[in-house]
């Protein structure tokens, strides 16, 4: 295939499949690994690798899952063993481990309704309220799967996490699928940097580098706080969806059928806090995420998160970060570390 294409280098992306190409396949060309074992390749002329660094992945998933205020913890596997699912449950299990609370693996191998089966007896065990981290969105669907069959409530019962953000995944599962963001964009322009490095000086010795930058996306699966009431529920979800579309309290009280002084008060029993309240994080938290985009320009940013005007943006983000947006993005754009294997 690469003979075919008269390639002058590759990158190879196979961080969830099965069998990754025989390196043989790849002939004398430069080549990036992306989320392969290095072990299959290390040490051969011409290959290198970008990998995600996983453990921040599992440790932004126990403190998620410590702030929804569960009794017991889980983390379910991969339908394989892979080196990055085992990071991912050492990030988890270190952070639990630091508030001296355990966590239970959950490693059953291969697909299908015997996974399945075993799923569902494995979740009948865990005391509730239990949140559980998956390695993937795919598999967090599994676990939401297995809650339906088995009865249980999510996420006053069972708070769910997933992995990589996959957005048709997340906003389309019920409830909606709270996932960790890894830094794809980020792995893509430093995979292409090192194939570049790797053309330009064919006797480099092989490089392995890590991608990190990982955020958490919050949605329904782990809003444990507002189950106190269903309304003060149905708003914080509503202003996830539309708070970036310019809207204000008005509005939000208007879609639950309350007055706006009983919104308030419901919110403020419940969460903690006011819609007004929900409404700036909402439209921040959008503002980190398209700011992290190389590619995004500054100037737009406050108008696609629903600000009136930039100064708004501006004051915004000092209050939060103390730094402006364009000193923020230069702060959290992603970076890259050289790894030893």
């Amino acid at each position: 295939t690469i003979a075919f294409w008269g390639a002058a280098g590759c990158i190879d992306f196979c961080g969830e499949h099965a069998y990754p190409l025989p390196l043989e396949a790849f002939g004398d060309v430069p080549v990036v690994h992306v989320d392969r074992n290095p072990r299959d390749f290390w040490g051969r002329a011409n290959h290198s690798c970008v990998m995600q660094d996983s453990i921040p992945a599992g440790q932004l998933a126990a403190r998620e899952l410590l702030r929804a205020d569960v009794r017991t913890f889980g983390y379910v596997d991969y339908y394989r063993r892979t080196f990055w699912s085992d990071d991912r449950f050492s990030g988890f299990r270190r952070t639990l481990d630091l508030a001296h609370r355990k966590c239970r693996r959950f490693e059953a191998q291969g697909i299908g309704t015997k996974r399945q089966h075993q799923l569902e007896r494995w979740l009948e065990t865990l005391e509730r309220p239990v949140g559980v981290y998956a390695v993937t969105d795919f598999v967090a669907l599994e676990i939401l799967s297995a809650a339906v069959r088995l009865g249980l409530r999510v996420p006053d019962e069972l708070a769910v996490i997933g992995t990589d953000n996959d957005l048709l995944t997340c906003e389309n599962s019920k409830p909606t699928l709270t996932s960790i963001q890894p830094d794809f964009a980020g792995a893509g322009t430093i995979s292409a940097s090192l194939l570049i490095e790797l053309q330009a000086n064919p006797s480099m010795p092989p490089q392995c580098r890590t991608f990190g930058s990982h955020y958490l996306v919050r949605r329904q699966s782990t809003r444990r706080e507002a189950l106190g009431d269903a309304l003060v529920a149905r708003a914080v979800e509503w202003i996830r969806l539309h708070a970036c579309e310019g809207v204000g309290v008005d509005q939000v009280a208007q879609f639950v059928g309350l007055s706006r002084r009983s919104l308030e008060l419901r919110f403020r029993n419940t969460i903690g806090h006011s819609p007004l309240d929900e409404l700036r994080t909402a439209r921040l938290n959008r503002a980190f995420e398209l700011l992290r985009n190389p590619l995004q320009a500054i100037g737009p940013v406050a108008n696609l998160c629903g600000y009136d005007s930039n100064l708004t943006l501006r004051r915004m983000f000092a209050a939060e970060t103390g730094m402006t947006p364009r000193q923020w993005r230069e702060k959290n754009l992603f970076t890259y570390a050289k790894r030893t294997i």
